[in-house]
């Protein structure tokens, strides 16, 4: 499975209204950070069956919701109108919208 992830400069993307990202496959994500903590206006983290899942709120409406299982392996992640940064290990680093990308 293909990231989907137009070539840009630094493996940075702006994820957009409208044009949601979703990875639905395990293994795929090898690591979800928060570049920066005070972009998070709501964190809310549910736990059921065996998993774990998060759902953040950054400033200027971005949203970023995964959710991993027992084994702390991602198996569901969907993030629009934040920006992220892919690095070669898979790992995602997600941030709020710069101004000028809302």
């Amino acid at each position: 499975m293909s990231l989907h992830l137009p070539p840009s400069p630094l493996g940075r993307q702006f994820i957009k209204e409208g044009r949601p990202f979703r990875i639905n496959e395990p293994g795929k994500v090898r690591h979800v950070t928060v570049a920066d903590l005070a972009e998070v206006e709501e964190h809310r983290v549910n736990r059921i069956l065996g998993s774990t899942s998060h759902v953040i709120r950054f400033a200027r409406g971005g949203l970023l919701c995964y959710a991993y299982d027992h084994r702390g392996e991602v198996f569901e992640l969907t993030a629009e109108r934040v920006e992220v940064t892919v690095t070669p290990d898979n790992d995602f680093v997600f941030s709020a919208l710069r101004l000028g990308h809302c």
